[in-house]
């Protein structure tokens, strides 16, 4: 029997920094190697946690472009298209599809460039920065409706 339960850890500055003395502890760059990815890390606590899934084996989605997948419209609310596609025929439970045109940096505000679909009223293609917990596969989808 496969268990849901969620925990949370907590992660100090000097647990990282020990992760990565170990983690770089063969190469003559270490001291350089540690201070980059510290400071990486502390930009985007997302880092530490993708780190920490890959070496638990944890799955989780790696957003690439091309990828298919859902938003909630509410993703959109402070967007100049939120009246437009809340109301359209897209919208499924709440979800409008989208696909993957770009993936920044960890550290950024809206890591993924989705486009959504075209609609009659909009003359151009339109794109919206999103998070990463915004982004929908068809299999997380039917998991959550």
């Amino acid at each position: 029997m496969t268990s849901n339960i969620k925990h949370s850890i907590t992660i100090s500055s000097i647990d990282i920094e020990n992760l990565l003395n170990k983690l770089f502890s063969k190469e003559s760059m270490k001291d350089s190697y540690v201070r980059l990815f510290k400071n990486l890390i502390n930009e985007s606590p997302r880092v530490i946690e993708y780190i920490t899934k890959i070496h638990f084996g944890t799955e989780f989605i790696i957003p690439e472009v091309g990828m298919l997948g859902y938003i909630p419209i509410e993703a959109l609310r402070y967007s100049n298209y939120y009246n437009t596609y809340s109301n359209s025929e897209f919208i499924q439970h709440g979800y409008l599809p989208c696909k993957i045109t770009e993936v920044r940096s960890l550290a950024s505000y809206g890591p993924i460039v989705v486009q959504l679909p075209e609609i009659a009223e909009i003359e151009n293609i339109v794109c919206s920065s999103i998070n990463f917990d915004d982004f929908y596969t068809d299999e997380d989808l039917n998991k959550i409706i």
